[in-house]
């Protein structure tokens, strides 16, 4: 059977134009970046919850029967600094918090700390020179995929911190002239992802200025 290569170029072009949606930075191929502005990292970012531990546990004595005792799954230095006024400390790469719920029940939370794995990554050259290169863009009518080729949004691998890579999270609406999508950085350690905000984006299509 004879095919056609242009009507098969043909097809898949328009097909990929009717898949757009036209909703998100990466849909429009001329952008035109209005401004950009660097978010302000939290000093601690968490992972995702490892356990949660009862402060007291029962403990059961032939002499003394049943009583509340400090958990003892937790470890002892984070005991301490909580009886004394501390709400949250790290050990190595745990984050302890403690939790008082509504009923009075005291917790203490366990998350991986990925404080420093953010940390490092943001200076990582692969980040610093893709954001140094987006501040350099503003005020130009640039392609979008020029945009998403840079080193900050391809996966950067560290056997330490785990992988990271940029991407863009749009969250304007399909009326504004003036769109915006949020530069988010991705860590995936131990098969588990975590985002944070660290830049804002101002864009509108076309190359038409503000």
């Amino acid at each position: 059977m004879f095919i056609n290569k242009y009507y098969c170029y043909y097809r898949m072009n328009t097909q990929n134009m009717v898949d757009k949606t036209y909703e998100k930075f990466q849909d429009f191929n001329l952008v035109y970046l209005a401004k950009f502005e660097k978010l302000t990292v939290p000093e601690k970012i968490l992972g995702n919850l490892i356990k949660r531990y009862p402060a007291k546990v029962v403990a059961r004595n032939f002499l003394f029967g049943k009583k509340l005792v400090d958990n003892p799954e937790v470890p002892s230095e984070a005991i301490i600094s909580f009886n004394n006024g501390v709400n949250s400390l790290r050990i190595e790469d745990i984050a302890y918090i403690r939790v008082v719920e509504s009923d009075g029940l005291v917790y203490y939370d366990s998350y991986n700390d990925l404080s420093e794995n953010f940390n490092y990554f943001i200076k990582t050259p692969e980040i610093s020179s893709t954001i140094n290169e987006i501040t350099r863009l503003i005020g130009k009518s640039i392609m979008s995929k020029d945009l998403l080729s840079l080193a900050g949004f391809k996966i950067i691998e560290s056997d330490v911190y785990g992988d990271a890579s940029l991407s863009l999270n749009e969250i304007s609406d399909n009326k504004d002239k003036v769109r915006t999508c949020n530069v988010v950085l991705t860590i995936v350690k131990d098969s588990m992802p975590v985002s944070i905000d660290i830049g804002t984006i101002n864009y509108n299509v076309y190359g038409r200025r503000l």
